[in-house]
């Protein structure tokens, strides 16, 4: 997740929205719907599908690609 698409990836694959956003990537965690990404700076980004408020952000909208978390 964090591509902007549906698509599935049966590979790692490197998401080139983070190297638009000027991020390395600390870790890692993947949900089944959602991923959060933690960055070198201690900087929280999430993606996938915000159902139920599990992006973090307050809401629930689906978020194809990271988006910082306040």
């Amino acid at each position: 997740m964090g591509h902007g698409d549906e698509t599935e990836q049966p590979r790692p694959k490197l998401v080139k929205s983070l190297l638009d956003y000027g991020c390395r990537v600390g870790s890692v965690a993947c949900g089944e719907k959602h991923t959060l990404i933690l960055t070198d700076d201690g900087e929280v980004l999430t993606a996938g599908n915000g159902e139920y408020g599990r992006l973090g952000n307050g809401g629930s909208s689906d978020h194809p690609t990271p988006e910082p978390v306040e």
